[in-house]
């Protein structure tokens, strides 16, 4: 980084030592001490406002009681700080506070809070409570929510104990008195005391900087086991013993106790710029050493308490020195008790035992001088640095406690916390670590929020309201990049919906054999399960709980079941995915209501309302983002808690369902090997005269994969009313207490309305429009979130016309006009512009074939809503189908006015169907399709749509809040597990270095492949680099670790493959990991690239849209416009071929689909000889090497197939699919040069087709996203940092230009259709070694004729037996990175015949075995650095098809550095890149360039950094916003 001026200021302090007392009862002043009890008196603040004016509390009369009051708070930052405070009214009426809290202006809270005070006893029933805030300012007020349930305990209940210390106040706090903080070995001695504070307690933005990147695993370890020493008042401390030089380090912690991750600065720069540091303990008067803050390249810090000479004493605070010519035994007798504070705002003080504090401060002001301290831009102040702490230099030390309280400080330097608030603060950790023994003198910290502390009795439950356990969520969301490894699921919703639920009979739970499992996962290998899919159950009876571990590299979804005697009895969704709950907050009706328990009915607060982002079970809420593929969601029969899985995602991927129910396929599966079965197979349908509601809720809720159909009695099909085809029985059949017309009552998802009509005739005045209620037992949505609902349940007028006005339906537009009127104008049609369109109708985007934005329709958010598809009895032969279209439940099942029965329930419909034949604007007939949006839709309750759930308004006040509760249990390591799997440099004429971090290796090992032993220190004492082979003896001149035994998996974290290749050599290498000897397995590999001439590329964009249907993005048709920005050359060539060069460019190697390691090809791209060597790294790192002649490499030496290799693997019959698979990759990653041979497929004569044959199993179409499809770059990819393995919009052979490479033409053939060059094989004319694609239409690059190993045709199973080691060179081309539809398991690539010259840019005729060519693409992102999708975001409105700017000009690299305009730093770098500019609205985009000229990474920097740590080590050119800048930076 680079230094910035500072000014060091020296405070000579001549024995100057004023006392002060420190708690109301003051003791008599001493000479030079002073009292100073008066300071804490509070101001009134000039402005209140009731949070909550009145909470009556009912309490037995003449006894105590225990309020709690716990929720949701949030308050972004504010111009003062806030008082927070709980009062009660006591018999006088006057209002006396219980309990308050200061919310710091300078905070962000989004955290639950948790009240609890004691009401005293009184004559009186009822207590009158409020949650008051009061603040300087009046303008405070409106942003802040507590979303809180309060609870009431009798005093028999809980009990008074010790106050603990608040983690969230603090930023480092080593405590050993708090269980579980110490570390013990065998005998007993402390090794360890750790941080209490991890990043669970680190939400709190500070000065713009979230804090959520603390490290969790901070620890202080002494330096030798030593004593705890444990004291009456209970007190413990840590005694630390020196046996060595009076130099010693006594005991540390880590250095930085920060990680580096992106939004966050470097570890040691942050912005509280004034911690309150606390050092509780008894210290040696002849001199110590303690060392709190660290700062890369000084070595003793910026804050730190320098004693070593008693008689010298210097503290430091960053730049700051304070000098005290004072003997240290005068403020710190020898092995005796005392706090030292140290802080701006305290100045220095040693704290005694009588409640009294030596200033050792000059004119008792400050310690430090002036206040100037860090940058002054006042977006990276910057205070002391990283706190840590080092004891040294001392014969002796017992630790009672260290704490680093939070503070901040204004622009002026001036402390943001009152000084009183940070004495009482240190009163109570002086009182906590029972430092003083039982002195009274800390006992009270004199303020207005002084309380004392109590905890709950196990098993006591609240007497003013007990959890209503039918309210439970029936399904969890948990995301990966949580700190926790899985959750609990208590059972106790299933007792309580058996015993009590009428809708299900009021039947109890039988006793028998009690289990948990799976009952299915959609990704597998999602839940982290035992054998036969089970879980652990913990505890029993009713109060158990389902331990649910989560495999956290994975997204996807899960049902969980509990089962007496094998039969489930209830079940729970687990949806893992990012954080869903950031969506809309568009209300169509501004005056939506809520009705509590109490009866009384509100207008629903802004903060009470809001969307998910997606719909229940999508994996994303984009649609051309990260996960497109998965953005659909999951299906549910309407009322039903449980979700169908539809099996297909959005580009036509077929996928199973597996775990206890068996393995689970849609009806279109081409494969219904080893086991699997139609969803179809599952349905269960029940007779008519057997259809009540009892016993089809109980067949639904034991049956939780199964459809639920009632037939009329004779089975012959469909039950039906009236024998009317519109009046289908409902899938729960028929009520002993509900006639047909008032099923609606059932209400079975919480209807607002209950399904009863409040109005025949005005139901469309505003205030009839009915109030949300308690959320429904059978809700699918998780704790906290619902299923929205209409507003009445109203099916229409008594002349049968549904005339609902619009808005209210949650999904509807902010406009009253009816639906029949809505319809008829055919505002329900989006017009391809917005031309003539009412205002309310402007900003629809349809994706074609995709989904629809409304994230700007008539100025407001309503969202984005990808397709969803649907599944109903009797349309599409009943099976999933219409992907590309949206069909939403709400909550609400309509009604006639009549007695005709109820049979529907309200939807949301969306089509964006380019491939309809309607005309949707007549000015413009060349625009075709079905483009419609219905908002007050309905559909047959047996059917299944998605869901799109909204904040539950009363949850909380209502008190049925059910947060989730989580566990740790496994050690976590996912270091660099997206770093790349191949580094490419350009040759240069001096040595260049490749740096590999080997962080890879233990990420994925423990993450992808199932071995969390590797994380055992035994397993990385001994590592060792490899060169397993290469292309070139040449190339490699030295291969080392720079670390062999790390000892530590934040020391692996910094461990890399140092890789030095030698000046003026090029060609292709792969290096290994290995621990104990390289003959030892290989626990990763890389692939080396080092290329003639700078990597380009080509954009090329498959056609142009219609410019005039601006609503309907990219239209086309048929087709589709996707712009893609290709690689020059196939991944492993040294140069792009041409015809000047084709006897000296190297072809690219070979890849295995779905492989991340290359196979060594024997000839160049002439087809000429090309050797391959075998390397052996010796100690010094240099590198002897074999030759390996191709007869060897292709025979059976290097070639195993999958009888075999699944033996050695350990694959057995019985494992589930996701072991089966994690044990096959994991030989494939320790066998990189072996040619994995599956068990081959044969034509299905049934069916008239072949699956394809894959290397990963004996049956197809696992792990179809092993090339990351449908998502982001897969860690198993094998392209270099920025490429990627192509993907597709969809893998259906019907998918018309779902292929980056498709052309809209008719034919294939290369010189005709596609404008492409014959490149001739030298001397041999007539074969075709390569094409070059350079026609404006058509620019994709030039392609080396690689052939393919081991081919054969697919479709037709011939031959039976190919040869697989021959390279075959009639059928070329290279991978895509997707698997064909309908579960059949072959790969996709773009398929060139070179016979005849035929190009097919969508081709499912590959087996993933084969060995052939890769081309990666370049990643693109969107502006929140998400990775982008091949469906462009916006619209494409020029065919930019050419050469990309990826290679600056010669004049360029030699001198172009920014002046005054940005700053980078550090510089150098090693990991994260910082940039600094004036512009603080800005985005910066960059591109980064080596020396060569080659782009080697871009992106975005987000919070003004960004991670170059994959980066080899040299000089690199940063090009910022297309040249408007470019800097020169070093990468250490």
């Amino acid at each position: 980084m680079k230094k910035k001026s500072t000014l060091q200021i020296f405070a000579a302090v001549l024995c100057i030592a004023s006392s002060h007392a420190y708690s109301r009862t003051t003791s008599v002043p001493k000479p030079n001490e002073k009292p100073i009890g008066s300071r804490f008196k509070t101001p009134t603040p000039p402005s209140t406002f009731d949070l909550d004016p009145l909470i009556v509390i009912s309490q037995n009369v003449n006894e105590k009681g225990l309020v709690v009051m716990s929720g949701m708070l949030n308050k972004p930052f504010t111009t003062s700080n806030i008082l927070l405070s709980i009062k009660y009214q006591n018999a006088q009426g006057e209002w006396i506070t219980g309990w308050c809290k200061t919310l710091y202006s300078y905070n962000q809270y989004n955290e639950t809070l948790k009240a609890t005070f004691e009401l005293p006893a009184s004559v009186n029933p009822t207590y009158n409570l409020k949650v008051e805030l009061s603040s300087d300012s009046a303008s405070n007020f409106s942003s802040v929510a507590w979303n809180k349930a309060v609870t009431h305990y009798k005093a028999a209940d809980y009990a008074a104990v010790n106050c603990d210390l608040d983690e969230n106040e603090y930023t480092m706090l080593l405590t050993p008195k708090k269980d579980g903080t110490l570390i013990t070995d065998a005998n007993g001695k402390v090794t360890g005391v750790k941080d209490r504070v991890t990043s669970a307690y680190s939400w709190n933005k500070l000065s713009n900087v979230l804090m959520n990147n603390k490290k969790d695993d901070v620890v202080f370890a002494p330096t030798n086991p030593s004593d705890v020493i444990t004291e009456a008042n209970g007190a413990k401390a840590v005694k630390l013993v020196n046996t060595g030089a009076i130099t010693n380090t006594l005991g540390t912690t880590p250095e930085f106790i920060y990680n580096e991750a992106a939004g966050h600065p470097i570890p040691y720069l942050y912005s509280y710029d004034d911690p309150v540091y606390m050092f509780a303990g008894k210290f040696s008067a002849n001199g110590f050493y303690m060392k709190f803050s660290q700062w890369p390249g000084d070595a003793d810090g910026p804050g730190y308490h320098n004693f070593k000479n008693p008689a010298y004493l210097e503290s430091r605070y960053f730049n700051l020195y304070n000098r005290i010519y004072k003997n240290l035994s005068d403020f710190i007798p020898d092995q005796e008790p005392v706090v030292i504070v140290s802080s701006i705002a305290t100045g220095l003080r040693a704290y005694k035992s009588d409640g009294t504090f030596i200033d050792l401060t000059p004119n008792s002001t400050s310690n430090y001088g002036a206040p100037y301290f860090g940058y002054t831009n006042n977006v990276s102040r910057r205070g002391p640095g990283s706190e840590n702490l080092s004891i040294s230099d001392t014969s002796e030390l017992t630790l009672y406690g260290v704490g680093a309280l939070r503070n901040d400080v204004s622009t002026s330097y001036q402390t943001k916390r009152s000084l009183q608030d940070i004495e009482r603060e240190i009163s109570k950790f002086i009182k906590y670590t029972g430092v003083f023994g039982n002195t009274v003198s800390y006992n009270n910290d004199a303020s207005e929020c002084s309380k004392e502390c109590f905890a709950i009795n196990a098993g006591a439950l609240p007497d003013n309201n007990a959890l209503d356990w039918a309210k439970a969520p029936n399904s969890y969301i948990f995301e990966p990049n949580q700190d926790s490894d899985g959750l609990f699921i208590p059972v106790k919703k299933a007792y309580k919906m058996w015993n009590s639920d009428s809708r299900m009979g009021g039947s109890p739970i039988p006793t028998g054999t009690i289990t948990a499992d799976v009952y299915w996962e959609d990704i597998q290998g999602l839940i982290k399960s035992g054998t036969n899919y089970s879980l652990e159950i913990v505890g029993s009876g009713e109060d158990a709980k389902i331990k649910v571990p989560i495999n956290k590299t994975k997204e996807g979804n899960a049902v969980i079941a509990y089962k007496v005697n094998g039969e489930v009895f209830w079940s729970w969704h687990v949806w893992v995915t990012d954080n869903p709950r950031n969506g809309s907050t568009y209300k169509s009706f501004d005056g939506v209501k809520r009705q509590k328990s109490d009866g009384t009915i509100e207008p629903i607060p802004n903060s009470d309302w809001g969307w998910m982002d997606r719909n229940l079970g999508a994996l994303s809420n984009t649609i051309t983002g990260t996960e497109f593929n998965k953005n659909g969601g999951l299906l549910y029969q309407w009322g039903r808690k449980d979700p169908i899985p539809p099996l297909v995602y959005k580009g036509n991927d077929f996928y199973e369902a597996s775990g206890s129910v068996g393995r689970v396929r849609h009806k279109q599966s081409r494969n219904m090997a080893n086991g699997a079965t139609k969803i179809d197979n599952l349905i269960k349908t029940v007779l008519l005269s057997n259809a009540t509601v009892p016993n089809n809720i109980r067949l639904s809720v034991k049956n939780p994969l199964s459809l639920i159909y009632v037939n009329k009695d004779d089975n012959s099909g469909q039950a039906l009313y009236n024998n009317n085809a519109n009046l289908q029985v409902n899938w729960f059949g028929n009520s002993s207490s509900l006639t047909t017309d008032k099923l609606s009552e059932l209400n079975l998802w919480s209807d607002n309305s209950r399904g009863i009509l409040n109005s025949v005739s005005n139901y469309n005045d505003d205030n009839n429009a009915n109030p949300y209620r308690d959320k429904s037992s059978f809700d699918p949505c998780p704790n906290g979130w619902r299923i929205p609902s209409m507003l009445v349940a109203n099916l229409g007028n008594t002349s049968y016309i549904d005339d609902l006005r619009v808005d209210f339906s949650p999904f509807g537009i902010k406009n009253n006009i009816s639906k029949n009127v809505f319809e008829a104008n055919k505002y329900h049609i989006i017009k391809p512009n917005d031309s003539n369109t009412p205002s309310y109708m402007t900003g629809f985007k349809i994706y074609n074939n995709v989904g629809v934005d409304l994230s700007n329709v008539g100025g407001n958010n309503m969202g984005i809503f990808p397709g969803t598809g649907i599944l109903v009895r009797g349309y599409h032969e009943g099976q999933y189908s219409d992907q590309h279209e949206t069909y939403l439940w709400t909550a609400t099942m309509a009604k006639w006015f009549d007695v005709t029965p109820s049979v529907s329930a309200r939807s949301f419909r969306m089509i964006p169907d380019r491939d309809q034949p309607d005309t949707p604007d007549s000015s413009l007939p060349a625009i075709t399709g079905r483009y419609q949006y219905y908002p007050v839709g309905g559909g047959a309750t047996s059917g299944a749509n998605g869901c799109r759930c909204i904040k539950d308004p009363l949850y909380v006040v209502n008190q049925y809040d059910f947060p989730t509760e989580f566990f740790n249990d496994d050690v976590e390591y996912a270091e660099g597990l997206n770093n790349p799997n191949s580094y490419s440099i350009v040759k240069n004429t001096v040595e260049s270095t490749i740096q590999i971090p080997i962080s890879k290796a233990f990420s994925a090992q423990s993450k992808l492949l199932n071995n969390p032993d590797i994380l055992n220190a035994t397993n990385f004492n001994n590592l060792k680099a490899n060169v397993l082979w290469s292309t070139n003896t040449a190339l490699i001149s030295n291969i080392s670790l720079s670390n062999t035994a790390p000892g530590s998996l934040s020391a692996i974290s910094n461990t890399n493959i140092t890789v030095k290749i030698a000046p003026n050599q090029s060609g292709n290498a792969v290096v290994t990991l290995h621990n104990g000897s390289i003959t030892n397995p290989i626990y990763w590999s890389w692939h080396i690239w080092v290329t003639n001439t700078p990597i380009t590329s080509v954009v090329y964009t498959t056609e142009l849209p219609n410019q005039a249907a601006v609503n309907y993005i990219n239209y086309i048709k048929p087709g589709e416009v996707i712009k893609t920005e290709i690689m020059d050359r196939d991944l492993g060539a040294n140069q792009a071929i041409a015809e000047a060069n084709k006897t000296t460019s190297t072809a690219g190697l070979h890849f295995q689909w779905g492989r991340k390691d290359p196979l060594p090809v024997f000839v160049n791209a002439n087809r000429n000889s090309a050797p391959v060597y075998l390397g052996t790294a010796q100690a010094n790192g240099t590198v002897t090497y074999t030759t390996l002649a191709s007869a060897t490499y292709y025979s059976d030496a290097y070639l195993k197939k999958y009888p075999d290799y699944s033996v050695q693997s350990n694959v057995l019959a019985t494992d589930k699919i996701s072991d089966k698979i994690s044990k096959v990759l994991s030989y494939s990653v320790k066998n990189p040069m072996i040619f994995m041979v599956p068990t081959m497929t044969t034509k299905a004569t049934d069916l008239n087709h072949t699956n394809g044959a894959d290397w990963l199993a004996n049956e197809p179409n696992l792990a179809p996203e092993r090339w990351g499809r449908g998502g982001k770059k897969s860690p198993f990819d094998p392209c270099p940092e920025g490429w990627r393995i192509p993907d597709l919009t969809g893998v259906a052979n019907t998918s018309v230009g779902s292929s980056p490479f498709y052309k809209p033409t008719t034919g294939i053939s290369i010189p005709n259709n596609y404008g492409g060059t014959r490149i001739n094989r030298t001397p041999y004319s007539s074969a075709a070694i390569g094409y070059l694609f350079a026609n404006p239409t058509y620019n994709i690059g030039s392609f080396v004729n690689s052939g393919v190993r081991g081919g054969r045709n697919t479709i037709e199973a011939s031959p039976a037996a190919p040869d697989f080691n021959l390279i075959d060179y009639t059928y070329g081309g290279f991978w895509l990175g997707g698997l064909n539809s309908n579960y059949t398991g072959r790969a996709l690539r773009v398929e060139i015949q070179n016979n005849g010259d035929y190009l097919t840019a969508f081709s499912s005729n590959s087996d993933p075995y084969f060995a052939q060519s890769c081309r990666c693409v370049k990643v693109k992102y969107d502006e929140n650095g998400n990775e982008l999708g091949p469906i462009p975001r916006l619209q494409v409105t020029n065919a930019t098809s050419g050469e990309a700017k990826t290679v600056l000009p010669k004049s360029i690299i030699e001198e172009k550095v920014a002046q005054n305009k940005l700053e980078f730093f550090p510089n150098p770098v090693k990991s994260i890149l910082y940039i600094k500019g004036n512009d603080k609205a800005k985005d910066y985009y960059y591109q980064i360039y080596n020396m060569s000229g080659q782009l080697v990474k871009s992106g975005k920097f987000e919070n003004e950094q960004t991670d170059l740590s994959s980066l080899t080590q040299g000089a690199y050119l940063v090009r910022i916003n297309n040249s408007e800048t470019i800097v020169k930076i070093i990468k250490e």
